[in-house]
């Protein structure tokens, strides 16, 4: 919404003072920012004897977990074909507790496939230790995806739903990943002087909204306004027009970019 309504303000700007439009479309220049990985709330999911796991609070699935849906009975003691496999990453935490060398990831995606050939039909991850494990959601991830899906526990998803390690559970679990995309845009305009030389100015025009991309030090839900990042080089951007399109002698054309993405 602030983008919209800020590179309509620019727009306006250059219509006023009738400069050339140079976007893709009109003054815009539209492109998409791959912001990586997201779970889907709605596909994502892990029902426990018909009980819904919270999603983010009780388990999520981890970047590099297949997409797909299945049914089982398991129980966390015993690990059986055909049905979801748990593992408690305690022991390879303890193992590896002094080891610089030691990449948890890598240690999760070589067990997933180590267990899929032993047709298991989906990873369960947990930690009993007291050890960090540092297992988390990388929307960044673009490694090669397992075999089978895979999700971790968080303690108090373990807690309420396996605590009984020797329990037969009813299980249905589905995890659905997909890229999220963001639609931006630039707004470009154009002085042409027919000169051999094009000067080309620009500034970013987005601001940090209420930090919702994490790239501010406050946390808190507070409008992060604009003021000199960078609403003084995007005004100073609009008054260059202003001043060059009623200059002379004209020796340069000029290209004015206001762009937006910076903040991310």
């Amino acid at each position: 919404m602030g983008e919209t309504l800020a590179s309509q303000y620019i727009i306006n700007q250059y219509q006023q003072l009738q400069l050339e439009p140079k976007g893709t479309n009109g003054y815009l220049q539209n492109f998409d920012i791959d912001e990586g990985k997201q779970a889907n709330a709605a596909t994502t999911f892990l029902i426990v004897n018909n009980s819904k796991a919270i999603l983010q609070k009780d388990f999520f699935a981890l970047a590099f977990s297949a997409n797909a849906t299945v049914k089982g009975s398991a129980a966390v003691a015993l690990n059986q074909a055909s049905n979801p496999w748990f593992k408690d990453l305690k022991d390879v935490l303890e193992e590896n507790q002094t080891n610089p060398h030691f990449d948890i990831e890598d240690f999760i995606k070589k067990e997933a496939d180590k267990v899929a050939g032993k047709k298991a039909t989906a990873l369960i991850l947990f930690n009993t230790s007291n050890i960090t494990d540092n297992v988390q959601f990388n929307k960044n991830d673009k490694s090669a995806l397992t075999k089978i899906p895979v999700i971790y526990l968080t303690k108090e998803g373990y807690k309420k739903y396996f605590s009984d390690e020797t329990a037969t559970q009813n299980i249905q679990l589905s995890v659905s990943l997909s890229q999220k995309i963001r639609k931006s845009k630039n707004v470009i305009a154009f002085i042409n002087n027919n000169a051999a030389t094009t000067v080309i100015i620009g500034a970013h025009y987005d601001h940090l909204g209420y930090g919702e991309d994490k790239n501010a030090l406050d946390t808190g839900h507070v409008i992060h306004n604009g003021a000199d990042d960078n609403a003084s080089g995007t005004a100073a951007v609009i008054e260059l027009a202003r001043m060059l399109k009623n200059s002379s002698p004209k020796n340069n054309n000029y290209l004015f970019i206001n762009f937006s993405g910076e903040e991310l």
